[in-house]
């Protein structure tokens, strides 16, 4: 039986496709059963899936899992998920992130890495950033393992010189951001080739002492 759980009343999400997917928070279990209380204007949503695939936070790590759809209370706005089967788990963060505002453009991209969508630099931002990943802000809803392309400027003035393209995919939804955009989502980057990531490391570097001589 899986043992690990989220803390009480802690962000889970519920997905039934990666297109579809609702927020609920954590309750209690009972013998490997999890109790989650949900918004009722969500619940119609779960009528449609019997096995669901749910992520949550738990001791700094990000877990992913199976879980199968039990009774669902929607006068009470609740849900029972039982059969709860991991799939993964990986570091909430392997390196320290720093805050900026980085107007960013945004390819989305499907299965066989075919330019599927173009977001502008106007509708995203990269909230923080550090050597493996960053907090995209955007006004348009992402899915969860969604590929994408990242282009942004490490320089001020969109210097050519600092412009850099980062592959990744979005590992998990943040809430709570209050910056303006709509959707904020943790993205993982994939391989960066050495020039890109020598130039990002140099730039959270900077960051990073900036932000000490201002707090000094």
């Amino acid at each position: 039986m899986f043992s690990v759980t989220p803390p009480i009343s802690g962000n889970v999400t519920i997905a039934g496709n990666p297109q579809q997917r609702v927020h609920a928070r954590y309750h209690h279990s009972v013998a490997g059963h999890w109790s989650l209380d949900i918004d009722k204007a969500d619940i119609e949503l779960l009528y449609q899936f019997s096995s669901v695939e749910i992520t949550f936070i738990a001791e700094q790590l990000i877990y992913s899992c199976h879980a199968q759809v039990g009774a669902i209370n929607a006068a009470g706005g609740s849900v029972l998920l039982s059969e709860i089967e991991p799939i993964s788990s990986r570091p909430l963060r392997s390196q320290e992130r720093v805050a900026v505002d980085l107007s960013c453009a945004v390819i989305m991209r499907d299965g066989d890495k075919s330019t599927k969508h173009y977001l502008d630099s106007g509708k995203n931002v990269i909230a923080n950033i550090s050597e493996s990943g960053a907090l995209l802000s955007t006004r348009e809803p992402l899915a969860m393992g969604q590929g994408l392309l990242l282009l942004f400027s490490l320089l001020e003035g969109d210097n050519e010189e600092g412009r850099v393209y980062m592959s990744g995919k979005v590992v998990r939804e943040q809430r709570g951001v209050s910056n303006g955009f709509q959707h904020h989502y943790g993205v993982e980057f994939g391989h960066l080739c050495p020039a890109y990531f020598q130039l990002l490391k140099d730039f959270i570097q900077h960051q990073q002492r900036s932000q000490r001589l201002r707090a000094a």
